[in-house]
């Protein structure tokens, strides 16, 4: 059996996440690299163009997400309302979510809008700043987000430097 060593794309994410993994520890504030390397790997392409567009996706999912989010956590703080209508509440805003980027056309929005809403209303429902979290894992998903594309473009830019 032949051994392949990793291609171009493989090695640029390893980068991409090794350097927002690197950013997000040493940030103000509460970073969490996980949340900027799983950034960096969903949104790293075969090619810049198409990390642009997977990123801005990422973007306006997180965005969304983590801004209903917060709504939810705002209006049903912790331990106020019963584990099971929580539960309800949150599969219909999820669905609801999907949806909403369904409509507006943002595909490459859609998992990451309500993978984003879960991770901040489930994961993080008893912190006592919602706004902090969900702020801090938009922050974290951006540099995972700009890192992967700034590795892509420097990339490509040397390639092109480098052809005669």
């Amino acid at each position: 059996m032949q051994v392949k060593f990793p291609g171009p794309r493989i090695r640029k994410t390893g980068l991409a996440v090794l350097i927002s993994m690197i950013i997000s520890h040493y940030r103000p504030g509460e970073g969490l690299a996980f949340y900027s390397a799983i950034a960096a790997i969903i949104c790293m392409q075969q090619n810049v163009h198409q990390t642009f567009h997977k990123g801005l996706g990422r973007i306006i999912g997180t965005l969304f997400g983590g801004t209903i989010g917060l709504t939810y956590l705002l209006t049903f703080p912790s331990k106020k309302i019963p584990d099971i209508v929580g539960l309800f509440v949150i599969a219909i805003l999820v669905t609801i979510i999907i949806w909403v980027m369904s409509m507006i056309n943002k595909k490459d929005a859609v998992s990451i809008a309500g993978i984003v809403f879960l991770s901040v209303t489930i994961n993080h429902a008893g912190d006592l700043v919602p706004f902090n979290f969900a702020l801090n894992r938009v922050i974290d998903t951006l540099i995972g987000v700009i890192v992967a594309f700034l590795v892509n473009y420097i990339d490509f830019r040397l390639k092109e430097s480098l052809k005669f």
